[in-house]
């Protein structure tokens, strides 16, 4: 009798859990983030950056998502299958599953981000809301 085991070296795949109980996921083999409202099972995709709705095939799912603490802003990491990559940050509508890419940019080989923080937290000024500023390590 032999046995055969079949490893997966790149199982680890990135999930946020928002504060407004949305999940947001990588695609298991496709570059999309998935999200899913867990009291509803509302499912939706955020909409891809130009670069890799373009260019579907030479784009991996994404490593990195995370999720600003007021639920407003979204970065997700896309590598490419040649080292290079791609990161995005969407602004969040009135809807839960209302995104917009607001800006995307090209990472070069060997510079991909490996995780992410938000700094400090909302503050309202004059009726105008200000968020934090996110960093890579």
């Amino acid at each position: 009798m032999s046995l055969t085991i079949q490893c997966c070296l790149n199982f680890w795949r990135p999930l946020q859990w928002s504060q407004s109980s949305v999940i947001f996921s990588a695609h298991p083999s496709e570059p999309f983030v998935i999200a899913r409202h867990f009291s509803s099972s509302k499912q939706f995709t955020i909409p891809s950056p130009k670069p890799v709705a373009s260019n579907q095939t030479l784009y991996q799912p994404p490593t990195v998502i995370s999720i600003a603490p007021a639920d407003d802003w979204l970065f997700a990491y896309f590598p490419k299958y040649n080292g290079e990559g791609t990161g995005c940050l969407w602004k969040r509508g009135l809807q839960i599953d209302n995104w917009t890419v607001q800006e995307w940019w090209p990472f070069p080989p060997r510079t991909a981000p490996v995780a992410t923080e938000w700094l400090g937290a909302p503050r309202e000024v004059s009726h105008v809301q200000y968020y934090s500023t996110m960093i890579f390590f």
